[in-house]
């Protein structure tokens, strides 16, 4: 909840503070760096638990652009030392809007580990803060079934994204 009014404060904040900057800089090459919130979920016959935990994360994409409209690839690595699904890596396609300096998008993708790929979705909000630099916010989604064994996350993560121009 806190990210969520955190990403709702950025989102209304995009003033003339920002003026310097360009909505294409959105295009191109980024890296990043993620704090994240998990909570996992395992269901089966016999078990039934949550686990909650913060990890790292990092980020590494490209975007095209169309005069607002943008699409785009990122590959990340999540580091759930405590989650029910471990460290997983994944690659999500985006396809969003910039509206003044703030791009909001909905991704779609897959990540895991081998051999338990599963799909992803989520939805994401990035707001300029310099003309490299980006604040970016994520909620994301994905289930896995396996040999009767359910396994949910639920992920918020808030980060900073650098483009290389």
């Amino acid at each position: 909840m806190k990210i969520t009014a955190l990403l709702a404060l950025v989102a209304l904040s995009t003033g003339t503070a920002f003026a310097q900057s360009n909505p294409k800089d959105f295009l191109g090459y980024y890296e990043g760096v993620q704090l994240g919130s998990n909570s996992a979920t395992v269901s089966g016959p016999s078990l039934d638990t949550t686990t909650k935990s913060i990890y790292p994360s990092i980020v590494l994409g490209y975007n095209i652009m169309h005069n607002n409209m943008l699409v785009g690839v990122e590959g990340f690595a999540d580091y759930h030392k405590k989650s029910s699904t471990g460290i997983v890596a994944g690659v999500t396609f985006k396809a969003g809007k910039i509206i003044n300096h703030t791009l909001v998008y909905a991704r779609a993708g897959v990540k895991g580990d081998m051999p338990s790929y599963r799909p992803q979705v989520g939805l994401g909000l990035e707001q300029r803060l310099t003309r490299d630099m980006t604040l970016s916010g994520i909620l994301t989604y994905d289930v896995i079934n396996k040999d009767g064994v359910k396994r949910t996350n639920n992920n918020a993560a808030i980060g900073l994204n650098f483009y290389i121009h």
